[in-house]
């Protein structure tokens, strides 16, 4: 499993508590974040944390920290606090080809970064059987893909959108929900 936008672990928490056996690869840029992560985890040798974000090229990007931990993101905010320089890069530069067995998943929430992310993950996508990312109906950070954007993205890599959660609501409407998507069985 590789878990991108780990922040403390509480995705990784849930996959470990369901599949003890399996080797998770998480992802997290914010430095306050991985550390919690790293000592909610350090005991566990299958569960391995980059300092880093996801993204199509490698280099270093701007991490926006929101007044939330949970709202920092590659892409500034309404409310963003602080600029913190972060280590960025494609996923093939983090976790190998061959560390990625079946059945493999992919979960992203990167605050409004999910299309540029998946780019960042392109040449990797081919070893995941579900993808599970956050998709918004509407707008929250500028230029920031949407929903239809990213399910488009995830149809062409051969993926198909097979299931909702976790809906949220502002204003009484849902606005942001996770998309679970398989991988269509006559693509490889």
């Amino acid at each position: 499993m590789v878990d991108i936008g780990a922040h403390t672990g509480q995705f990784s928490l849930l996959a470990r508590a369901r599949y003890p056996e399996a080797s998770i690869h998480a992802v997290e840029p914010l430095p306050e974040a991985a550390a919690k992560f790293r000592e909610v985890f350090e005991a566990d040798p299958r569960v391995h944390l980059y300092e880093a974000a996801i993204a199509p090229e490698p280099g270093e990007a701007t991490l926006y920290r929101g007044e939330a931990w949970d709202d920092s993101s590659l892409r500034p905010g309404t409310t963003s606090l602080r600029e913190i320089p972060v280590r960025a890069g494609p996923l093939e530069e983090f976790v190998a080809a061959d560390e990625i067995r079946p059945p493999a998943l992919l979960k992203l929430d990167v605050q409004g970064y999910e299309r540029e992310a998946l780019v960042g993950c392109r040449s990797l996508l081919d070893r995941f059987d579900d993808v599970v990312v956050e998709l918004m109906l509407v707008e929250d950070r500028a230029g920031q893909a949407l929903a239809s954007d990213v399910i488009a993205l995830l149809r062409d890599e051969g993926f198909q959108l097979a299931g909702l959660d976790a809906f949220g609501r502002r204003n009484g409407r849902i606005h942001r929900f996770d998309g679970i998507f398989s991988r269509l069985q006559n693509a490889t």
